[in-house]
C-alpha cells in the first residue's frame, strides 16, 4: 500500500487455475501504513485485504494455513458449495497458534 493512493485489488493466488492448485497462506499479525498511520491488524500473506482466490469446476486445491496468530483460527469458503466435512470447508477445523492445516478442495464440476 502506498499512502495517499485508493486500496490496490487484493493479490491474485491462482492466475494459471491449473488442475492440481497449491496454495500457502500464512495468517499473521502485522503492522500496516495506513495514509501515514500505523494500524495494526491481522493479514494474510502480509496483505491488508486477503486475497482473491478463483477455481475451476473439477479442480483439486490444496491450501495450507499457516497460523501465526495469537488465537486459533480456520477459513470458510464463500460463493461455491464444497463439501463440510472432513478436511474441505468444515466449520470444526481450529487451527491453533503456531500450527497449520492443509485444507483439500474437491472443486464440484457444477460450479
Amino acid at each position: 500500500m502506498v499512502t495517499g493512493l485508493p486500496f490496490k485489488d487484493p493479490p491474485n493466488l491462482n492466475t494459471a487455475t491449473p488442475s492440481n492448485l497449491n496454495i500457502r497462506l500464512v495468517a499473521a499479525a502485522t503492522q500496516f501504513d495506513l495514509n501515514g498511520k500505523k494500524v495494526s491488524g491481522d493479514s494474510y500473506n502480509g496483505s491488508y485485504t486477503g486475497p482473491t482466490l478463483h477455481f475451476q469446476p473439477g479442480e483439486h486445491v490444496t491450501l495450507t494455513l499457516v497460523n501465526k496468530l495469537l488465537t486459533a483460527t480456520n477459513l470458510h469458503f464463500h460463493g461455491i458449495h464444497l463439501s463440510p466435512s472432513g478436511s474441505a470447508d468444515n466449520p470444526y477445523i481450529s487451527v491453533a497458534p503456531g500450527h497449520s492445516f492443509t485444507y483439500q478442495l474437491d472443486i464440484p464440476l457444477d460450479q
